[in-house]
């Protein structure tokens, strides 16, 4: 086994054994995608309560903001990345939270200080892997013009950029055009300017919902214009967010509620099969699914104040068990 699958597993084991010791959590649990990769320490109510507050400014051209809100939805989608990443549960949101920075990520063989990542290390590909530890601080994405690496306007060197981070750094799969196009259009608009006076945003059951609902209806359109690709990479981000939603309902007495988020991804996962051969049977499959979206979501809804969007629950779920 070479070193950075090595790693990478230790990473991994790493994560199940925090699991384990966390006491209330019950090693049968796993930790949500929002604390998985939390520097020892960091304040986990805090982590899965909040996110820096968001720079995003939405274009008013609709062409141009479509492309935006495909590029926010596969923005958080561990399948964009592919390969180990993907395995791992990481996307660009795990490093860039709420499309800005996370100053507490920590992967183990990948970051050095919380808050940092080596890009050209060989633990999640060989194409960029330089042999060296050299891990350097997660950029803000709302950073000022002079401080950003790629010029928001420079439209083909942003994609270019975007493109060997997903293919070379983190050995994904090629990008389909639009979605390469659509994370181009979203970078873009996180903008320094539109940033708000306070700091960070509440992560809110609604707005994971509205954001799941989001990327299927934009799914559904890609489909409409013959862009089965893009209807792949958002349904997969879909997906994506019913897996998250899903961890914050670890309770035992919310089996049933995981149960039909469990059925509402496979409704989706069989909408991406027959997205690739059959786009008219994958929009009706969507049809299904938005129609039976109420049902899930008011349960959602209706549990959040006993779940991990709640403080006092999240604080009794780590807290220790007694002996």
């Amino acid at each position: 086994m070479d070193r950075s699958r090595a790693v990478l597993i230790a990473g991994i084991a790493l994560g199940l054994l925090c699991c384990i010791a966390l006491g209330g959590a019950g090693p049968s649990a796993s930790l949500p995608s929002e604390i998985r990769w939390l520097a020892p320490g960091a304040d986990k109510i805090e982590a899965l309560l909040f996110e820096p507050a968001s720079c995003y400014a939405p274009a008013r051209d609709p062409d141009t903001r479509t492309l935006e809100d495909i590029g926010r939805a596969v923005f958080a989608s561990p399948s964009l990345l592919g390969g180990q990443a993907a395995r791992a549960g990481l996307s660009c949101a795990s490093c860039h939270s709420g499309g800005r920075t996370n100053p507490h990520f920590f992967f183990p063989g990948l970051s050095g200080a919380a808050g940092t990542a080596d890009v050209t290390t060989s633990l999640l590909s060989e194409k960029r892997g330089d042999g060296q530890a050299n891990p350097i601080p997660i950029p803000d994405l709302a950073a000022p013009r002079s401080a950003v690496k790629i010029p928001r306007e420079d439209g083909a060197a942003l994609q270019a950029f975007i493109r060997g981070l997903i293919v070379e750094e983190f050995a994904g799969p090629e990008p389909a055009p639009r979605v390469l196009q659509g994370l181009a259009a979203y970078v873009r608009a996180i903008n320094p300017q539109a940033c708000p006076a306070k700091t960070r945003q509440r992560l809110t059951p609604a707005g994971a919902i509205e954001g799941i609902v989001e990327s299927v209806r934009a799914a559904d359109a890609a489909l409409a214009e013959n862009d089965n690709a893009v209807a792949i990479s958002l349904l997969a981000a879909a997906r994506a967010g019913l897996g998250r939603l899903s961890e914050r309902f670890p309770a035992e007495e919310d089996g049933p509620l995981r149960a039909s988020l469990s059925s509402a991804s496979q409704e989706l996962a069989l909408a991406r099969e027959l997205a690739r051969s059959d786009p008219a049977q994958a929009h009706w499959q969507i049809t299904l699914f938005l129609a039976r979206t109420p049902s899930w979501a008011d349960r959602v809804l209706a549990a959040a104040p006993h779940s991990l969007f709640d403080a006092e629950t999240i604080r009794g779920y780590f807290s220790p068990v007694p002996s």
